[in-house]
């Protein structure tokens, strides 16, 4: 028996609010009969946990995916520039291929170091830069990097550039993933709910619905405080950016562009288009240390140089639908706050194991 279950509140929110990139995974659940649990979960602008939806099948077979994927897309339709981003898992590839084929694929970029320093041996080096090569915006500081990579381990370079570089790199990446480069968010909200994992099904899927209530109500009411235009963690992030800033050379081209000195590096930012050679501002979709070099220039207010999707408008917006208890079967007929859709396809049982 296989079941999907979101709830409105989170499929609400997402489409109105969330940026568009869902990071997948699955755990097993420690109960009688070795279930396994499929999440998808997003990031809101205060970079904290969102969790979208769930489903419940009997293991990770291209088929359990598949079915999880199709009901995912059915809650979240066609979503421009979708990002998904998963482990390198061969059932989970074939069936975003096969369900989501419009949207990027991204390899969780924690996975793919781990997989790689476990086949290539650990390499403190070879490991710092690989995550520099990750995270750099520019494609001439990533040849640098990977040319260093090389240099230190030749078959390491080989296995990463095989994956496609489009897939975990910033640099190559024809999709905006703003500062989400693994599906970390998805391994922390498993931590979330591990103690309900020997639960039964039902127990599991209460107490999912219980930390969705908690959490709706608990960043419902900060938000709901929040004095400043942005987030408090984009606010923390434009902080630590604009001290960068005061130290950056500024040359206006235009009333609206500028040439940015950044040490040795030129580049050139407009503040019309929001973006930057640098890439960071257009790629994040916050104001970089060097758009705010410009920011400066012109007394602007930086937080009209950032998404929405930064806003605590946006937070407020995200967490507004309420989450109620589900109640006993009588009282949910009519209801149209869950979405729980439960099936049987062609699957095998599995043997029960100890926890």
């Amino acid at each position: 028996m296989y079941m999907f279950f979101c709830l409105k509140a989170c499929i609400d929110g997402f489409l109105s609010s969330i940026r568009p990139v869902i990071a997948i995974v699955a755990t097993f659940l420690k109960g009688p009969h070795a279930e396994v649990l499929f999440m998808a979960v997003c990031m809101d602008g205060n970079d904290q946990i969102f969790p979208l939806a769930f489903g419940v099948g009997d293991s990770e077979t291209n088929e359990a995916w598949e079915w999880f994927l199709t009901r995912l897309h059915c809650v979240v339709d066609e979503v421009d520039d979708l990002v998904i981003i998963s482990d390198r898992k061969n059932s989970i590839i074939t069936g975003v291929e096969k369900v989501v084929p419009n949207s990027l694929h991204g390899a969780c970029a924690v996975h793919l170091k781990r997989n790689m320093l476990r086949r290539y041996g650990k390499n403190k080096v070879l490991k710092d830069i690989f995550i520099k090569a990750v995270n750099v915006y520019r494609v001439n500081k990533f040849t640098r990097c990977m040319e260093q990579f090389a240099n230190i381990n030749s078959e390491a370079a080989m296995y990463v550039t095989g994956v496609g570089f489009e897939r975990w790199a910033r640099a190559y990446s024809p999709r905006k993933r703003y500062n989400i480069m693994s599906s970390n968010i998805a391994e922390s909200m498993n931590n979330a709910i591990k103690y309900c994992q020997e639960l039964p099904i039902t127990g599991v899927i209460d107490y999912i619905r219980g930390v969705h209530q908690n959490w709706f109500h608990d960043r419902r009411t900060s938000a709901g405080k929040l004095k400043s235009t942005l987030t408090t963690e984009a606010d923390v992030n434009i902080g630590v950016k604009d001290e960068k800033a005061s130290y950056l050379r500024v040359y206006p081209i235009t009333y609206y562009s500028f040439l940015v000195n950044d040490r040795d590096l030129d580049g050139t930012v407009d503040l019309t288009s929001k973006t930057c050679t640098y890439r960071e501002f257009g790629f994040d979709k916050i104001s970089c240390e060097h758009a705010l070099a410009c920011i400066r220039v012109r007394r602007f207010s930086y937080a009209d140089y950032c998404s929405p999707y930064y806003s605590s408008a946006f937070l407020v917006a995200i967490y507004s639908g309420e989450i109620h208890p589900v109640g006993h079967p009588p009282r949910m007929i009519g209801s149209r706050r869950y979405c729980i859709n439960s099936c049987s396809p062609t699957c095998r049982a599995t043997p029960s194991r100890k926890a």
